[in-house]
C-alpha cells in the first residue's frame, strides 16, 4: 500500500469520526489493537479543540453559555466541513469564520467576535511591509455591526454572563510598530479619514468636510500609538527584531 493511500483511509478516522475498525479492515490489523488505533482520532480532536479555544476564546465562552455541547458540536462539525491542511496549526482557524457566516443557528455577532480574534492573530503574525505602512497586513480595519471589542472585553471578564450587543463600531486591529505585539484602536472620525488618507483613498463628504490640520493632529496620534509609521520607520522596519515579544 502507498503511503498515499494509507493516509487516504486514516484521515477519515482523525477529521470524521471513521471508526478504527473500519481504518483496520482496509489497510490490515495495527499490533496495538483497534482500541488504540482509534485513539490517535482523539488526540487529534483534543488538539484541534485547543488550537480553536486559543484563538477564538470568546467564542467558546459564547458557546459554553447555551451548554459544553454546543462548543463540542461546533469544533467537530467544523473539522469535519474543513480538516486541517496546512502545515501552521493556527491555519486550521482560518475558514471558521466564513464557515458560522454560513450557518443558520449562529447570531451574527458570533461571525464578528470570530473575524475579530481571527483579525488578532493575523496583524500579529503578518509580514513586515516592504513599503508603506502595512495595511491589510500588520493593520486591519473593520466595521462590525455590534461592539465587538466590548464584547470580548466583557467575556474575558465574566464569560458565563451574556454580554450586552451594543452599537456598530469601526476598529483598528494592528501589529504595534514599536513593540510588536497586537493593539487594538476605536478610532475617531478624524483618525478614520487619516487612515483613509494615508491609503490614498477618497474620502466620503462627512470626512472631507474636516480640517486639514484636524487629520494631521489625527495622523501623528495614529503615529504615536503604533498603528501608523514614521517616514524614516517605513524605510528601516524591515530591519526590526521582533523575535522576543509576543501577541
Amino acid at each position: 500500500m502507498s503511503l498515499d493511500a494509507f493516509f487516504r483511509e486514516v484521515a477519515p478516522m482523525l477529521w470524521q469520526g471513521r471508526a478504527a475498525a473500519a481504518v483496520t479492515e482496509a489497510i490490515g490489523p495495527s499490533p496495538s489493537g483497534d482500541a488504540a488505533l482509534g485513539f490517535y482520532g482523539v488526540l487529534v480532536a483534543r488538539n484541534l479543540e485547543k488550537i480553536l479555544r486559543e484563538v477564538f476564546p470568546s467564542l467558546k465562552a459564547l458557546a459554553m453559555q447555551e451548554g459544553s455541547a454546543r462548543w463540542t458540536d461546533l469544533v467537530r462539525d467544523f473539522a469535519r466541513a474543513h480538516p486541517p491542511r496546512g502545515r501552521d496549526p493556527n491555519g486550521f482557524g482560518l475558514a471558521l469564520p466564513a464557515y458560522l457566516s454560513g450557518r443558520s443557528d449562529v447570531p451574527r455577532f458570533w461571525v464578528e467576535i470570530a473575524d475579530f480574534h481571527l483579525a488578532q492573530v493575523h496583524v500579529y503574525h503578518a509580514p513586515e511591509p516592504t513599503g508603506g505602512d502595512g495595511f491589510e497586513g500588520r493593520i486591519l480595519v473593520r466595521s462590525y455591526e455590534h461592539a465587538v471589542v466590548q464584547i470580548v472585553d466583557a467575556l474575558a471578564h465574566e464569560p458565563m454572563r451574556p454580554p450586552s450587543l451594543g452599537a456598530p463600531c469601526v476598529v483598528v486591529i494592528y501589529r504595534h510598530a514599536r513593540t510588536g505585539r497586537a493593539r487594538v484602536l476605536s478610532p475617531h472620525a478624524a483618525q478614520v479619514a487619516a487612515l483613509a488618507r494615508r491609503q490614498g483613498l477618497e474620502l466620503p463628504s462627512v470626512l472631507a468636510a474636516l480640517e486639514p490640520s484636524v487629520i494631521d493632529a489625527a495622523e501623528q496620534a495614529l503615529v504615536a500609538a503604533g498603528v501608523l509609521l514614521e517616514a524614516r520607520d517605513q524605510e528601516n522596519f524591515a530591519c526590526y527584531d521582533r523575535s522576543s515579544t509576543g501577541p
